[in-house]
């Protein structure tokens, strides 16, 4: 996943603060002073999601916040689906379980993209 996420950042699109480098941005401080850079430069267009508390949606998730525990999204197909829970999407927010009901398989076993999606729709099917 490092060596993809370098891959995208050199096509010079992605922004600095998407990457939380803590001496630009660091958004686990109380302190806005350390929260200070804006980048005009970069050109907005293909990147990942950025390592933001209030984004990461990526499979390293997040960090634990004031108000939410750290998220990670490597897990298993049940554990995934898991997110497509309503109580589960309000606290996390619609739109992880949103990005969430659209899975494809890049490498690897196609067994575990369709377990996931057969737990999906078990989830958003049921009352």
């Amino acid at each position: 996943t490092h060596y993809l996420h370098l891959k995208v950042i050199n096509l010079g699109e992605t922004i600095l603060p998407a990457m939380a480098v803590p001496a630009l941005n660091d958004f686990y401080s109380e302190d806005p002073e350390r929260d200070w850079f804006y980048d005009s430069v970069t050109p907005r267009g293909f990147a990942f999601d950025g390592f933001m508390p209030w984004a990461c949606k990526t499979p390293f998730g997040r960090e634990q916040t004031k108000s939410k525990p750290a998220l990670s999204l490597i897990q298993t197909p049940a554990k995934m689906a898991e997110f497509q829970r309503e109580q589960v999407s309000l606290s996390e927010g619609y739109h992880l379980s949103d990005v969430l009901r659209r899975a494809v398989l890049i490498m690897g076993d196609q067994t575990l993209v369709d377990e996931y999606l057969v737990r999906v729709e078990e989830h958003l099917s049921s009352p």
